[in-house]
């Protein structure tokens, strides 16, 4: 039961929802007269609704003594959350099997890009700069891009990204280290807000592994993102770096009909990458 996909009758015996859904069920009264057990999965990621909904739950169990509460997670702190429900309450330990996974810190990522983020306050309107940039008056300067004028910084935008959707169209094969800026990294990464997404920075990301990606990698990219705005968002950045490779953009969201969530799982072309954009309703699909 999400949005969009209902599947529900009579003779429903497991029903799947969203923690926002069971929420709006529970204001029904005798919502729990017929269920027997509820499991609420991914509960270390503390979202409102998960953190409200175990607070009713605690309360339900008073009034439905039949009622059991399955928490699941891989990575919870499980004392926490046992002394939480009761200093009796059970666990289990199921043992599974974590895939390999490569750490990439922002220091890796500004390297690997050669990105300059924008001073803080200031907003980026030249989405790729080169090393060789020119300051006003022709003078060579790592921090050029800081010294130009919203109208300098514009005369060289469109040429940056087409350089660099230029580069992916033919050489998506073969491997681009782009060199690394002249300031220090640690300068760098003091530029980056945190309070806000930096979509060319996602996008130059993006545009830097395809360059690195070998022809018969057939991976795809798969982007986490906070929400439908933010995906839209996203989705400009990458088709305005990479709109000359080749690449297949999905977004993924639950605002989305499950026609268009299950496009993701189509296999792409050959020599196509695809790109997904979702929020973490990927983790349920």
């Amino acid at each position: 039961m999400v949005r969009g996909d209902v599947a529900m009758c009579n003779s429903t015996r497991l029903m799947f929802c969203t923690t926002g859904v069971l929420l709006r069920q529970l204001q029904s009264e005798g919502a729990l007269e017929c269920v027997t057990h509820i499991v609420v999965d991914e509960v270390h990621e503390r979202h409102l609704d998960t953190d409200v909904l175990l607070g009713v739950l605690k309360t339900c169990l008073v009034s439905n003594p039949h009622l059991k509460v399955v928490l699941m997670s891989a990575t919870m702190d499980a004392d926490r959350f046992a002394a939480y429900w009761g200093t009796n309450t059970p666990r289990m330990h199921i043992p599974g099997f974590t895939y390999p996974v490569e750490d990439y810190t922002l220091e890796d990522v500004l390297q690997l890009t050669g990105y300059i983020p924008p001073k803080k306050g200031k907003k980026n309107k030249n989405r790729r700069f080169n090393n060789n940039s020119r300051g006003r008056g022709g003078k060579k300067s790592p921090w050029a891009d800081s010294e130009w004028s919203d109208e300098e910084r514009d005369d060289g935008a469109e040429e940056e990204d087409a350089s660099m959707s230029d580069s992916l169209a033919t050489n998506s094969s073969g491997k681009t280290n782009p060199q690394a800026p002249s300031i220090p990294i640690e300068d760098l990464v003091k530029r980056v807000d945190e309070s806000n997404i930096d979509y060319d920075l996602i996008a130059n990301l993006v545009g830097s592994l395809l360059q690195s990606k070998k022809a018969n990698d057939d991976g795809s990219f798969l982007v986490f993102l906070p929400g439908a705005l933010e995906i839209s968002k996203a989705e400009d950045a990458v088709r305005r770096i990479v709109r000359n490779a080749p690449v297949l953009i999905l977004p993924l969201h639950g605002g989305l009909q499950s026609k268009d969530q299950q496009r993701v799982f189509s296999k792409a072309d050959r020599g196509v990458t695809k790109v997904i954009l979702s929020t973490n309703v990927a983790e349920t699909r």
